[in-house]
């Protein structure tokens, strides 16, 4: 088995990168805001709270989750639903 250390970190396994440069949805976070309003305020709500590169990652996560849940139940996008459900 081959593993690649970087001080306590383990960048990489065999089996699997654990470590990667651009999580999957962060480039899809920084799209949905350039032309969106609604998107932009829930950021500096949560930048205001999280500091600003956090606020991007739980943007991130949320577009994420969303996307597996649009898959799953065969939906399209709801921006209301999805900003409504941004607390």
């Amino acid at each position: 088995m081959h593993i690649e250390v970087l001080g306590r970190r383990v960048l990489q396994s065999c089996y699997r990168p654990l470590l990667t440069k651009d999580p999957p949805f962060s480039e899809a976070a920084a799209l949905f805001l350039r032309m969106n309003p609604e998107g932009k305020s829930h950021l500096r709500k949560l930048a205001g709270k999280h500091g600003k590169s956090k606020a991007m990652s739980i943007l991130a996560a949320k577009l994420g989750r969303t996307v597996y849940f649009m898959l799953e139940k065969d939906r399209a996008f709801d921006m209301e639903r999805f900003m409504a459900r941004s607390h």
